[in-house]
């Protein structure tokens, strides 16, 4: 499912058979499996979330009840039934933690259950913004629209060379951009924009955003940007004030963190956030919460207690 781009799944379908969302049938699985497994399980409700699935979609009114049997040391078997009919997710993790609660032979289920509630709690607390899907036809008209070079009518003189665009765009994306190209400024007589400190591929990628949301599963050059390139990026959606690519952004650099990428893309977040002028002050966080889990590697070296 995740070699699909996120726009081209139906995300309010429900399973054709037990009639469940894609978030209860994570939850099933994470249910299922051994504990090694249920990790994986885990992982696949995080990106559910992240790509759109909702808590608040409800599994249809026949949908199969979630059962699990385990057969103790007497022979006899203990029961975890979740009913489904009309439940949103959280209902039915809500009723499974009830069944489970203090039983000895459902201790990991219970703890893998504490778990997605925790992913639930941290998905609802980042405001993330709800994705719709798209036609793959659409998307193609899209691409081939931001490809016609030929209708191009402005250019950025970038660190490596122009990259060309549609200056409308620009302009209903940015209010910046719209002031600059409809006023007496040079960029308004010339169509011309200097970025020289920006590379061409960021410009590229701000460009991208701005038409269809691919950042994390391909770009015009068919590979995924690295961090360097989307901190640029970054950059130029804060100047300009262009918020859906900032928010974008910020949610592929939370993929992006590793030992090598953490100081500057901390960095990057610690400068944004004291930018009160700006209302992406209220994406930083999002960022900063990516770090914590990378933030011990860093200072126990400098002798801060990771106990």
């Amino acid at each position: 499912m995740k070699a699909f781009h996120p726009g081209r799944i139906h995300w309010r379908r429900l399973h054709p058979t037990h009639g469940w969302t894609f978030l209860v049938m994570g939850v099933y699985v994470l249910l299922f499996n051994t504990p090694v497994r249920a990790a994986e399980g885990l992982k696949l409700v995080e990106w559910l979330l992240r790509s759109g699935a909702s808590t608040s979609q409800k599994c249809s009114k026949a949908a199969t009840e979630i059962s699990l049997s385990y057969t103790l040391k007497d022979s006899k078997k203990s029961y975890l039934k979740a009913s489904c009919a009309s439940c949103s997710v959280l209902d039915v993790v809500r009723e499974s933690c009830q069944q489970v609660h203090k039983k000895a032979e459902w201790k990991a289920q219970e703890d893998q259950l504490r778990k997605v509630l925790m992913v639930f709690a941290n998905a609802s607390s980042s405001q993330a913004s709800p994705r719709v899907s798209i036609h793959p036809g659409i998307m193609d008209i899209w691409e081939k629209f931001y490809a016609a070079k030929g209708s191009h009518d402005l250019t950025f003189e970038t660190a490596d060379g122009p990259v060309t665009a549609h200056a409308q765009v620009l302009k209903e994306a940015s209010t910046v951009l719209s002031a600059m190209l409809q006023s007496s400024m040079k960029e308004g007589g010339s169509r011309r924009v200097e970025v020289n400190d920006t590379p061409g591929s960021a410009v590229s990628l701000f460009l991208e955003l701005l038409g269809l949301d691919t950042i994390l599963y391909t770009c015009s050059s068919h590979c995924k940007p690295d961090y360097k390139t989307a901190l640029h990026a970054l950059d130029l959606a804060h100047r300009w004030q262009v918020e859906v690519v900032t928010a974008l952004l910020v949610e592929a650099l939370r993929e992006m963190i590793t030992d090598e990428s953490f100081a500057e893309i901390a960095e990057h977040a610690v400068l944004k956030a004291w930018d009160r002028s700006s209302d992406t002050v209220s994406l930083v966080p999002r960022v900063l919460r990516g770090l914590q889990k990378h933030e011990w590697r860093i200072l126990a070296p400098f002798g801060r207690s990771t106990s």
